[in-house]
């Protein structure tokens, strides 16, 4: 089933959400934060913990642009979505991810 128009609160992203860990990137971050933070750059983060359950939760700590600073973005982030492999849910990525 395709998501309806309105479900997606930022149309102008393309790429699909990572489904594994090793995709989640400073590179990948700063392109779904521009959507919503123009000019915010992730420089590099460092993995503080990952809590590998059926929904993953990694938690960062960001090296930031002024940019992403001045629009408040914190310097720890929490990301969450399926990245536990062998898992075959469907489209549950992009609805933790969205949570």
């Amino acid at each position: 089933m395709e998501p309806i128009e309105s479900d997606r609160p930022y149309p102008s992203r393309t790429g699909r959400l990572p489904r594994h860990l090793p995709e989640v990137t400073p590179q990948w971050l700063t392109g779904l934060l521009q959507n919503r933070y123009p000019g915010a750059i992730v420089h590099n983060f460092e993995v503080v913990e990952v809590l590998s359950t059926h929904t993953t939760k990694l938690r960062l700590a960001l090296e930031l642009n002024d940019v992403a600073l001045a629009a408040g973005l914190p310097n720890r982030m929490c990301l969450k979505s399926n990245w536990s492999d062998g898992i075959k849910t469907g489209d549950i990525c992009e609805r933790e991810a969205r949570f």
